[in-house]
């Protein structure tokens, strides 16, 4: 016995004794306060950098759909209503430019809408109805009103099924932005006198699976590349599955929409354009599918890379095609023109933040520093004082 507990004792080494060597720091009074003075003299600096940068971007937000506008606010799913808004440009605006759209009071982070997703499918592979279960209640046709009729079984494969599948894909942002830059600044788009031209329109968003309009000019300023991550350009976010003859998805192509059910094309109203299922491989899905962590969130539309004729004193004119129904949840739309600097977008919260805990550190080591100074005991951090009154 006294054998075997022998064996299981560590060796005796100092790492498996527990005798390395340690630093053990003594915070005194002097280091405490150094400390403090040292990150006060860090974060000053940093943060008012930060500010100084975010001051320089120039940034312009403006609301659409809004109370007064109920016809755009309170339209059916699908339903398409053209609306046009103004930007008046009071400073320049350096390339690159950026366009984002932005939701108020809409909960992406809620647990089962972020997990209402298959991606697998999203990365192109094959995958079967009972794989796709977190897409539930937007897997297949129809199931969404409880049509289980169309039901996938093993005598219709995939046919029924979407791609991409569940809530999020379902719910896709769908509203579109086409800008115009007229050289007048009196001209007034959408009415008359003076309406905006063809020739005025420097970007046209579209629809994907809707396809472009029937003009679109050749030297757009805009762009869709550099809108969605590369990793989901690159693997993520793949065409989806293609089935054996007609077992295939119900999945929308470039100009060849497919729409959920119930929620096709009208045949009398042609404003109703029908709710259409998204493309797996269509940026604007991917920024979508980046789901945001808070109720209030932008998300990238439109980069203008190199288009400098964002100049004070011109008047920027939007065409929205507005189909993203915010009243049912209580929400607000705007969109967005901003450059960036080296710190990314207008945002104070960050370098104030710096500034904040730098100023409460100087706080903190005056106020240590004034009391060690006067009531601080003249002994105290001293290591000889400390090492003369060992116990025996």
């Amino acid at each position: 016995m006294a054998d075997n507990n022998a064996s299981k004792k560590p060796a005796d080494t100092p790492f498996k004794q527990q005798r390395l060597p340690a630093w053990q720091p003594i915070l005194s009074p002097p280091w405490v306060i150094c400390c403090f003075f040292v990150v006060a003299v860090v974060f000053i600096p940093i943060g008012a950098l930060v500010i100084v940068a975010s001051g320089k971007v120039v940034e312009y937000e403006i609301e659409y759909a809004a109370e007064a506008s109920r016809t755009c606010r309170t339209m059916i799913p699908g339903q398409k209503c053209e609306e046009w808004i103004s930007i008046d440009i009071d400073k320049d605006m350096e390339p690159p430019v950026y366009m984002y759209y932005k939701l108020e009071n809409f909960y992406q982070n809620h647990r089962r809408y972020a997990k209402s997703r298959s991606d697998t499918q999203l990365a192109g592979s094959s995958v079967s109805y009972n794989s796709i279960s977190d897409c539930k209640p937007v897997r297949y046709k129809g199931e969404l009103m409880d049509q289980t009729q169309f039901e996938p079984n093993s005598d219709t494969g995939i046919r029924n099924i979407y791609a991409p599948c569940g809530l999020i894909g379902w719910s896709m942002f769908n509203d579109s932005f086409s800008v115009y830059m007229p050289p007048s600044k009196s001209t007034n788009c959408g009415q008359e006198p003076s309406p905006c031209v063809q020739q005025d329109i420097i970007c046209v968003g579209y629809l994907k699976p809707l396809g472009p309009p029937a003009s679109v000019p050749v030297d757009q300023q805009c762009t869709d590349n550099g809108i969605a991550w590369e990793s989901d350009v690159d693997s993520k976010f793949q065409a989806p599955y293609r089935g054996e003859g007609t077992d295939q998805f119900i999945q929308s192509y470039n100009g060849q929409p497919a729409f959920y059910y119930n929620e096709t094309p009208s045949t009398t109203n042609l404003a109703i354009e029908g709710h259409v299922v998204p493309i797996q491989t269509d940026p604007d899905f991917m920024v979508w599918m980046r789901i945001a962590s808070l109720p209030t969130f932008r998300k990238l539309y439109r980069i203008f890379p190199t288009y400098t004729g964002f100049k004070a004193g011109t008047k920027v004119w939007i065409k929205v095609d507005n189909r993203f129904r915010v009243s049912d949840f209580g929400g607000r739309k705007f969109v967005i023109l901003s450059t960036t600097s080296w710190i990314g977008g207008k945002n104070y919260f960050l370098g104030i933040a710096y500034v904040v805990v730098g100023c409460l550190c100087f706080l903190l080591g005056v106020i240590f520093a004034v009391k060690h100074v006067l009531f601080g005991r003249s002994n105290a951090g001293n290591d000889n004082y400390v090492g003369s009154h060992k116990p025996n």
